[in-house]
């Protein structure tokens, strides 16, 4: 559910970013990873992800590790199902597979790399939602500009956010996205909460967190069963949307957090058989401070 919640509200939401046009390389904070965007393409406000002024280009990065790889993920060649080429970067020679509207369907174009070292497997997908042959030829272009550093992935500095829910702990794996379980393992254990940054335009990302916006999401969010009505709260320099629910034996938190320097940020708990009232308070309190880093300084420290 937790997947499918994310790719179907990315999917309804057009993304929109004030940016610079650049086309010197860039440093994801906290990954090692870095990139020479195409023109006017810049780093997320949030989550390791590269996003444009007009919403039509959008880059995600994500790593696999102890041989999960994602290539190996049945659901990905069905989502780019065309072997382009082997691809040499920098320092790495990888895959690329291919997926556009007009052979593939769906509401993008896009772009998959995988760069596979040792144990782990890095993730470069650029999707891409205009209608310019050049402009999505353009991402291809900088994908074979990706250079990856096998290091250790700072997770905070990567995420652009900070949060840490009672009795919990990070679990030590990927990247982009936080999160947290009572043993820090990669393991299905419960209790457990995912925060992952939406790179969503600031006027969409502020109309989720209405009191309408609320209601409309999580009815997507909660479509088989019934929810406690949705609430929005306000928490200095960010406002969230949220919502839980017991039904169908799931005790289950959803909430997205919408700061005013436009990051979005979408909140999953799962409380298992844990006691549901004691692990709610628990996702509601991290929830109500989280803490964006300064990505600018994040980016100033790998350069070189």
């Amino acid at each position: 559910m937790k997947v499918l919640f994310v790719v179907s509200l990315f999917a309804a939401c057009a993304t929109t970013s004030s940016a610079n046009a650049t086309n010197t390389r860039v440093v994801l904070p906290g990954t090692g990873i870095s990139i020479v965007p195409p023109l006017d393409v810049r780093i997320a406000p949030a989550g390791a992800a590269l996003i444009d002024s007009t919403g039509d280009v959008t880059f995600f990065f994500q790593i696999a590790e102890s041989g999960k790889f994602f290539s190996s993920d049945p659901i990905l060649p069905a989502i780019y199902p065309h072997l382009v080429q082997p691809i040499k970067t920098s320092n790495y020679v990888g895959e690329l597979k291919k997926r556009t509207r007009a052979v593939d369907r769906g509401g993008y174009d896009g772009w998959a790399l995988f760069l596979r070292h040792a144990n782990k497997e890095l993730l470069v997908t650029a999707m891409y939602t205009g209608n310019s042959p050049e402009r999505f030829q353009s991402l291809q272009d900088s994908l074979s500009s990706v250079r990856w550093e096998d290091s250790p992935v700072n997770q905070y500095a990567a995420a652009g956010f900070q949060l840490a829910p009672t009795g919990m702990k990070l679990v030590k794996a990927g990247m982009g996205a936080l999160s947290f379980n009572q043993t820090g393992e990669v393991s299905p254990s419960n209790p457990s909460l995912l925060v992952a940054a939406l790179p969503v335009a600031n006027q969409r990302a502020q109309a989720l967190v209405s009191i309408d916006g609320c209601q409309d999401v999580m009815k997507q969010g909660f479509p088989a069963g019934p929810y406690e009505a949705p609430r929005v709260s306000h928490f200095g320099n960010y406002q969230v949307c949220e919502a839980w629910s017991k039904a169908n034996g799931r005790n289950l938190y959803v909430g997205f957090a919408a700061f005013k320097n436009g990051t979005l940020l979408q909140i999953m708990g799962d409380s298992g058989t844990e006691n549901f009232q004691k692990q709610l308070a628990v996702f509601r309190a991290a929830v109500a401070n989280i803490t964006l880093l300064d990505r600018q300084k994040g980016m100033a420290s790998e350069r070189h």
